[in-house]
């Protein structure tokens, strides 16, 4: 017997046997409240948001902690409704299983499908269906508006916005989302809402996939993330369609895989997106880069995998299709990693509607990954360390275009490159720089040289003229402190050693 204020009765009549061994337990002292006992039929075609409604409003139930809690439950069943369902007591609402209990989104409605408003209010076992073709002005299918929710083991599809929205309203703190499937939202699979104070979400075997934007996308971050699964994104947006879009800092994903998106596996977007950390996870098969980090700090990326990525690179070394492309991103620790690419094709998507943006897929024969990492803008003070870099379409010595690694004071060590190219490097208006990764510098230009950058404290460098008539190297008493000026011959060197500031020549060789 189910105590509480009266209303109808929970018993053999309603509650089918098939439901009862699927249903979850229901302990004693707690209340569930049948959909069906209010009026909904889950037929599949009758209107049932009302009844839904109902069930709703009838949960304003005070437990002995002086909490509204409860069940509102779904025994199988289509339920058809227009949505916009807000829970605010703390309850679940919780179906048979994904498959068997499923909100199916009335054609035409526009509001999002189910709110919940309650702090350590839940969603489990049910699928929600957006019926996008019908309705393509509807909102979410889920919406996370307080702290501590959660939803677990649900099947969530079809939707004309998001799938999971976190902190739309207002702020959801420390959610949890857990054994969820995600497919064909027109926008995000998942979507943190930026300034909302949504942090500190733990979320754990998810699977997106081909959603029209990026699969999931943090815009607040000090989300956690475990064995999360983004593949196919981008069917309807060129631009944002990555695997993972960090739009935030903090973020830590561990065992991880981006594959086969439309653009970047991984996107690490601003200024703001600080710390992230990127464990144990693999980027395979997308459009673009494995990673692309665009202005982003002190990041991690230790132990991950990228490969067979650059798919719609037709030929070029560009550094848009870099296993790791590192634009303006400064203090980074890159190790453990590994990065290659083979003739290998890659499988273009499969559809049953083609998207505006089909998955293009490539052909065997060509390595498509231009280069293993790669820098440009002002990335610099990055840590490169102990990364197998093998096997991509450019195999250099300094990792990225010949020009070399941007970054003055980047430390390189410890990495297997397959292969490597001289460190020559050019005379800018009298500057010539050591490469990150070789403490060796050939200079082949016919130019003077008056300043050497790329100081760390205790560096040293070794300087190369290989130039049928090289030009002197100017000692200026100060960033470079010489024994007078010097001017080589062919295949003279100069070595010198840095106090992080200047240089001090340790010796000459006439050769």
């Amino acid at each position: 017997m189910i105590c509480g204020p009266r209303h109808p009765q929970v018993g053999s009549r309603e509650l089918t046997q098939k439901s009862r061994q699927s249903a979850s337990f229901v302990g004693k002292g707690s209340l569930l409240y049948n959909v069906k006992d209010y009026g909904a039929l889950g037929d599949g075609s009758t209107d049932d948001t009302a009844a839904i409604n109902a069930a709703i409003a009838a949960m304003a139930v005070v437990n002995v902690f002086g909490d509204t809690t409860g069940i509102l439950f779904f025994p199988p069943g289509r339920y058809v409704t227009s949505g916009g369902h807000t829970i605010n007591s703390r309850c679940t609402v919780q179906g048979t299983g994904k498959d068997q209990a499923i909100l199916f989104r009335k054609a035409g409605a526009t509001a999002d499908l189910l709110t919940l408003a309650a702090a350590k209010s839940g969603v489990a076992h049910l699928g929600i269906d957006g019926n996008v073709t019908n309705a393509p002005s509807g909102g979410d299918l889920i919406v996370l508006n307080a702290g501590y929710t959660t939803v677990v083991d649900c099947f969530l599809t079809k939707s004309a916005a998001n799938g999971v929205t976190i902190g739309k309203a207002a702020g959801a703190l420390a959610t949890h989302l857990s054994d969820l499937i995600i497919r064909l939202c027109k926008n995000y699979g998942i979507q943190t809402t930026a300034s909302s104070s949504s942090t500190d979400g733990m979320w754990s075997n998810i699977d997106v996939g081909q959603c029209g934007k990026s699969g999931i996308r943090l815009d607040e971050g000090s989300q956690n993330l475990t064995n999360v699964h983004s593949w196919g994104n981008g069917i309807e947006d060129a631009t944002d369609g990555h695997g993972f879009y960090l739009n935030s800092g903090s973020n830590q994903l561990a065992n991880w895989q981006a594959e086969t998106n439309n653009v970047h596996g991984v996107y690490v977007n601003g200024s703001g997106s600080r710390g992230n950390v990127l464990t144990g996870g693999k980027s395979w098969g997308n459009a673009a880069c494995g990673l692309s980090i665009l202005n982003a700090p002190q990041g991690a990326l230790v132990g991950n995998q990228f490969f067979r990525n650059g798919v719609t690179n037709t030929g070029t070394n560009s550094l848009s299709f870099s296993g790791i492309r590192n634009d303006g991103g400064t203090e980074w620790t890159i190790t453990g990693n590994i990065v290659w690419d083979d003739t290998t094709a890659v499988s273009a998507g499969s559809y049953v509607t083609a998207p505006a943006i089909p998955y293009p897929g490539r052909a065997g024969g060509a390595l498509t990954t231009s280069y293993a990492y790669s820098e440009a803008g002002s990335a610099d003070n990055n840590t490169i360390s102990g990364n197998n870099f093998r096997r991509q379409r450019v195999l250099s010595g300094a990792l990225g275009p010949s020009t070399g690694l941007v970054g003055n004071s980047n430390v390189v060590s410890g990495n297997d490159l397959g292969s490597e190219s001289l460190p020559t490097r050019s005379v800018v208006t009298g500057a010539v720089r050591a490469p990150s990764n070789s403490d060796t510098i050939i200079v082949s230009a016919s130019q003077e040289i008056t300043s050497v950058l790329g100081h760390r404290p205790g560096r040293v460098v070794r300087i190369i003229w290989t130039n049928a008539s090289p030009q002197p190297i100017r000692d200026n008493g100060t960033t470079l402190n010489l024994n007078g000026d010097f001017t080589p011959t062919t295949n003279d060197t100069l070595t010198l050693v840095s106090d992080g500031i200047n240089w001090y020549e340790l010796s000459r060789s006439a050769n």
